[in-house]
């Protein structure tokens, strides 16, 4: 029952305030997994934003997104359940893009197959990494009681394409 419930959550990332607020269909761990990679990315892209819409794209909303001074997008970030049209879609519309595919708790190697079996059946090949993020329910530890995002790249299953 908890986990419905709205809740705003505060972080820190690099001395920097996040509010996210988890709206009452949302999982918990799916704001986890967005503060988790606004934290792992925000050395590479500065500007990385939460739950804002791209707007050269009227199909779908990113969970993270960061873009250059012209409003390409650089950085799209999926967390959680994400269809395999979708996952086709970003992955031959945004080949320009570095993408990311963050997950909770999942088995890697089915994901993992859907990624290899999707980059196939692309006609045309990707000119930017693509990531995939396991994260685990012990990560939860990388939130310190006042809010810290301490997560690094040697705490997490990670995988570039």
């Amino acid at each position: 029952m908890s986990d419905q419930l709205r809740r705003k959550f505060s972080f820190r990332i690099n001395g920097q305030k996040q509010i996210l607020i988890k709206r009452p269909e949302e999982k918990e761990t799916h704001v986890f997994m967005k503060i988790f990679l606004a934290k792992l990315y925000n050395q590479q892209y500065e500007d990385i934003k939460i739950e804002v819409r791209h707007t050269a794209e009227q199909r779908y909303k990113p969970d993270l997104l960061a873009t250059n001074l012209q409003g390409e997008a650089l950085f799209w970030g999926e967390c959680g359940e994400v269809s395999l049209e979708k996952i086709l879609y970003l992955m031959s519309r945004y080949r320009q893009t570095h993408l990311c595919f963050a997950k909770w708790n999942i088995k890697a190697t089915l994901f993992e197959q859907t990624i290899d079996t999707t980059m196939q059946k692309l006609k045309k090949s990707r000119h930017a990494p693509l990531d995939f993020i396991n994260f685990k329910d012990e990560d939860r530890a990388y939130i310190d009681a006042q809010g810290n995002v301490l997560i690094d790249w040697n705490n997490l299953y990670f995988r570039r394409w």
